[in-house]
């Protein structure tokens, strides 16, 4: 509905009240009780005022919230075992037309354990939280602990920036 035509229509809606809803109150009763509805309705403002006064006065001016999870201080611990089962039928070891270097050959038969992970995350304090992640894999018949990652990072700067190192 277009502003024109609602204006029309408010303005039909006002002329079509009753004359005696829009005359003058005749009595002086009539003029106390609407100052006293006046009144009442400007107490009732004043109040309402106040009260949204005290409650922005109450509120705390909060910075945005620290990035954390629920459990700030219990470490997050994960596992990640990538593995896989192996089975021939043939005896070449070669892929026909693939050259293969040293980790492209044929596995071994079965299932087996290629890699293995873990994972550890947690908050250091209100200000830091920290991650690190460690693999063991066998190479040339040893088992190696590799770090594959380990960072801090920050949780509390403003305007939700942060620092990883």
């Amino acid at each position: 509905m277009s502003r024109t035509l609602m204006r029309a229509a408010v303005a039909a809606a006002v002329l079509s009240v009753s004359a005696p809803a829009l005359a003058a109150p005749d009595s002086q009763s009539e003029i106390a009780v609407l100052k006293a509805q006046m009144a009442q309705m400007q107490e009732r403002l004043n109040q309402l005022e106040q009260a949204q006064q005290q409650q922005a006065a109450a509120a705390p001016v909060s910075s945005p919230a620290p990035q954390s999870n629920d459990n700030a201080f219990n470490p997050a611990i994960g596992a990640v075992l990538n593995g896989h089962y192996g089975a021939f039928t043939g005896n070449n070891p070669d892929i026909a037309g693939f050259a293969v270097g040293e980790e492209g050959g044929r596995t071994g038969e079965g299932l087996a354990i290629d890699e293995a992970e873990i994972n550890f995350s947690a908050n250091v304090d209100d200000k830091f939280a920290g991650k690190i992640t460690a693999s063991l894999a066998e190479e040339d018949g040893e088992t190696e602990v590799e770090l594959e990652e380990a960072y801090v990072r920050t949780l509390g700067l403003p305007y939700g920036l942060g620092i990883t190192a």
